[in-house]
């Protein structure tokens, strides 16, 4: 009873706190994107609207939009706050997952911190994946594969980020394959399953295969993401004379995008290689691999947006959950990914960027790829802060 009382009271806190330092900010310019998608799936219906919006965002979102649009004019209040409220109400939900696995409320703050600025502020979708994320982590700790593979596919439901983290938990799921599956894991998944088949029956194959070739295939070296990409987007500019001014998107020639490919599938096999051959079937090293083959996707892949650092943030957010000895490398990602938003549109979603000497977003971009890289290879070594490992939390 205590401890339902204590996560009512965080969530409570996690609500409000968030709500009432964000109340006035508008978001980012997808905001009123989304608000046109919601009219769109309003005046055609969810099917109809969702093929017609050729969007790259799986169904989900969508039906979390069109819920938003009917629960503004149910409360008649403009559509950015009812967004608003709902974000929130998904990230007090992520902060009760947090105190429920780890008990802990210092991870729960940190957990409000490092979400509200993409979650509230700037109202980014991406909190919505967060608790699936979370639980799923939670699952593997206790070799329950089968539930880690349903909360993955749960969370696409709403993002395609978590798909880059399937084949790793596919990996650790042939390494717990002996163990004993609850029949409501079992459950789970079949529903999880039977979801993404109902979803492929009700809306059309191509049109939800299309989103997804649509999110996966961005023709941008960079879509503001504090990553080489947009350092290299930088000397572009600057070999043309303009190395002053301030960084544009630009479009990247076919060949560049086969080669970014190339070297993102070639990265990505190697890491996926490495941990399939480390014969490794713990909780941590499915979040460790997993994380490096996302950073992976961050570096070198074409396209990537600001608030893509946000699935490493959750994934470090579980590894120091697992054991206090990866905090800094929470720290560091959560400082990365607040940055990268904080650096392109501010705490309101509109920024006038500055430039030092240059634009001071490819300051942001140097600083971030180092610091991400020393993540990475902290990561890869599995040493996190090379604090003993008699502080790790017992498994259970």
């Amino acid at each position: 009873m205590r401890n339902r009382l204590e996560a009512g009271a965080l969530a409570l806190v996690a609500v409000v706190g968030p709500l009432v330092l964000f109340m006035g900010t508008p978001g980012t310019s997808d905001v009123d994107i989304w608000f046109k998608w919601a009219q769109i799936l309003r005046t055609s219906g969810p099917v109809s609207g969702f093929a017609a919006l050729r969007a790259d965002y799986p169904p989900g979102s969508s039906l979390v939009l069109l819920g938003v649009r009917y629960l503004s004019e149910t409360l008649s209040i403009p559509y950015a706050l009812g967004l608003k409220i709902t974000l929130t109400l998904c990230l007090a939900a992520t902060a009760c997952v947090v105190f429920l696995v780890a008990r802990s409320v210092l991870l729960v703050v940190a957990t409000v911190v490092s979400m509200s600025l993409n979650a509230v502020a700037l109202m980014y979708l991406d909190v919505l994946m967060a608790p699936f994320l979370l639980a799923a982590a939670y699952v593997a700790r206790r070799g329950r594969w089968c539930a880690c593979l349903a909360l993955l596919i749960c969370a696409s439901y709403f993002k395609y980020q978590p798909v880059v983290l399937l084949p790793f938990a596919l990996v650790f799921s042939l390494r717990n394959i002996r163990t004993k599956v609850p029949r409501g894991d079992w459950i789970l998944l079949g529903a999880a399953a039977g979801g993404v088949v109902a979803g492929l029956a009700v809306y059309g194959v191509e049109p939800v295969w299309r989103s997804f070739i649509t999110a996966s295939r961005h023709n941008t070296l960079s879509s503001f993401a504090a990553n080489p990409q947009w350092i290299l987007t930088w000397i572009l500019q600057a070999w043309s004379g303009r190395a002053t001014e301030i960084v544009e998107i630009v479009s990247a020639s076919r060949p560049t995008l086969r080669v970014l490919s190339l070297v993102s599938l070639v990265g990505y096999g190697y890491v996926l290689r490495a941990y399939w051959k480390s014969g490794d079937g713990s909780n941590e090293g499915f979040l460790r691999f997993g994380l490096l083959g996302f950073l992976v996707y961050f570096f070198c892949s074409a396209g990537v947006h600001e608030n893509h650092l946000f699935v490493p943030l959750v994934m470090t957010l579980s590894l120091a959950i697992e054991s206090e000895r990866w905090w800094p490398q929470f720290v560091v990602v959560a400082a990365a990914a607040n940055a990268n938003l904080l650096g392109f549109y501010g705490w309101t979603g509109y920024l006038d960027r500055g430039v030092t000497v240059i634009d001071n977003t490819v300051w942001l971009a140097c600083v971030a790829s180092i610091a991400l890289f020393l993540v990475g290879k902290s990561v890869w070594r599995g040493d996190g802060s090379g604090l003993s490992k008699r502080h790790s939390r017992p498994s259970v």
